[in-house]
């Protein structure tokens, strides 16, 4: 079979099951990373200080900017790698911070969405691609009209 030979739902199959594997091996690494993380940091109370704001031409989204004080006593200060509008936290608001012991700047929110919304969205949406991509590999001769 050469590559004119190739039908539009063999190409399909082929980049989505493609797609859906590197998508879940990516959520697969970033779970892991954030595993990591908190296997290893610290919990420490934390204050929410400001908002950082961005706004696109279709969506704001606002971060929090948190203040703690590591074990040390430095006072560390941070920006959450998640944001939502509106804000999930108020200017003032107590948070629990997981942070490293020898890498203070690396700190997040202790809270779900922060830690695992990330490798849970790539997990999911990799599962998606590679079932597509698979069904289309167990059921595409029908929609290509072929016997099987």
């Amino acid at each position: 079979m050469g590559v004119q030979d190739m039908s539009a739902v063999t190409i399909v199959k082929y980049v989505f099951t493609a797609c859906g594997c590197g998508l879940l091996l990516g959520g697969w690494l970033w779970y892991q990373d954030t595993r990591s993380f908190v296997d290893s940091a610290m919990v420490t109370g934390g204050t929410v200080v400001s908002f950082e704001l961005s706004n696109s031409s279709k969506s704001r989204v606002s971060r929090p900017v948190v203040r703690f004080r590591d074990r040390q006593g430095k006072e560390i200060e941070f920006t959450s790698a998640s944001g939502s509008y509106p804000p999930d936290y108020e200017e003032g608001e107590a948070v629990d911070v997981l942070y490293l012991p020898n890498k203070s700047h690396e700190a997040e929110i202790s809270a779900w969405f922060p830690l695992w919304g990330g490798p849970t969205i790539l997990g999911g949406l990799g599962a998606v691609f590679f079932l597509i991509g698979l069904s289309l590999f167990a059921f595409g001769s029908r929609l290509e009209g072929e016997p099987r």
